[in-house]
């Protein structure tokens, strides 16, 4: 007899099939979040290997750091319509949330005749609300509630798939509120415009002209590039040359906005 299969018989039926059943593997929707602070976003669970025939149960705990955030509710915990059962207590896949993790259990419709088994992909869906920003692991593990006997992922042909379970990981990174990179935009933007408009003194806009509100050597050097019937009017108004230190410390020289030679 082959040595091989010498040891599959003498191994009990379950562990030969164990050894026998392709590895099925359970990971998230993406590899990669990216979240913002108090703004809900959803996390997919899914099989990502060969599916098996049809599930006839499932359990996950969907566990990450306490200090990123949480599931608000049992509410925002999500699974497809034909896994949305409990046994023989009916409608209503179990629910848990805790300190840093999130679980689902649940099975077909054990009433229903015939029983139809789960064939999609898609196991369940968590709603995380993170409150600090970093960067963040979320793992995967088996939800248990019976002990550590328990057998959760069942086929269709009543299989135990636990032992050929394989969980993915994935990263969450939070970043800060919108709200705060905005203010900080906006105010680095309005510190620029500042310091523009203090050496622009720009004036209002009158009929025929731009009204420029500027100090002794600008003016002199804005009326002297003057190319218009204007120029003879001096900075402060006079019609004569006067000393700069008789007119007011601010002087509306008045340039026709066609003179492309005043910037």
């Amino acid at each position: 007899m082959n040595a091989g299969l010498g040891i599959l018989i003498s191994l009990p039926l379950g562990a030969a099939v164990s050894l026998l059943a392709e590895e099925v593997v359970v990971g998230f929707d993406r590899p990669l979040y990216v979240a913002q602070l108090n703004v809900p976003f959803r996390v997919g669970v899914e099989v990502q290997s060969t599916a098996p025939v049809g599930f006839f149960s499932f359990g996950v705990r969907l566990i990450f750091s306490p200090q990123m955030g949480q599931v608000p509710n049992q509410d925002l915990i999500y699974t497809p319509a034909d896994l949305d059962y409990n046994g023989v207590l009916g409608r209503g896949a179990l629910r848990e949330t805790g300190d840093g993790y999130a679980a689902v259990k649940g099975t077909v419709d054990v009433f229903a005749d015939p029983i139809r088994y789960y064939s999609g992909r898609s196991l369940a869906e968590f709603v995380l609300n993170c409150v600090n920003p970093g960067d963040y692991q979320l793992r995967l593990e088996i939800f248990r509630t019976l002990g550590p006997a328990e057998q959760v992922f069942i086929d269709a042909t009543g299989l135990a798939l636990d032992e050929q379970l394989r969980f993915a990981t994935a990263q969450v990174v939070v970043i800060p509120e919108p709200a705060a990179v905005t203010l900080f935009v906006v105010g680095l933007g309005l510190i620029c415009l500042r310091g523009k408009w203090s050496k622009a003194h720009a004036g209002a806009r009158q009929p025929g002209g731009a009204s420029l509100l500027m100090r002794g050597r600008d003016r002199r050097h804005l009326a002297g590039r003057a190319r218009s019937p204007l120029r003879a009017v001096n900075h402060c108004g006079h019609r004569k040359p006067r000393r700069a230190e008789d007119c007011a410390p601010y002087r509306r020289v008045v340039v026709h906005l066609s003179d492309s030679s005043v910037c």
